[in-house]
């Protein structure tokens, strides 16, 4: 599987959709970074991802074994 291209920054919507991807490739640690990045710096387009980036951040660290951090 192609590696997960790199967004431009303030691309939400980008950098969600690597989120999943990486996520779909067991780069835990990846996602989990794309997906905060999208809850803790919002923009124009982040407000309606942020109820998917924080189901899918608990989904990446709960598979990364944090389950502490995905409560």
């Amino acid at each position: 599987m192609p590696s997960a291209p790199t967004p431009e920054p303030g691309n939400a919507t980008a950098r969600f959709n690597r989120g999943l991807q990486r996520l779909r490739e067991r780069n835990y640690r990846e996602a989990s970074e794309d997906f905060e990045s999208i809850i803790e710096r919002p923009g124009p387009d982040t407000q309606r991802l942020i109820p998917a980036a924080l189901h899918n951040l608990a989904r990446s660290q709960r598979s990364a074994g944090n389950c502490a951090a995905a409560v």
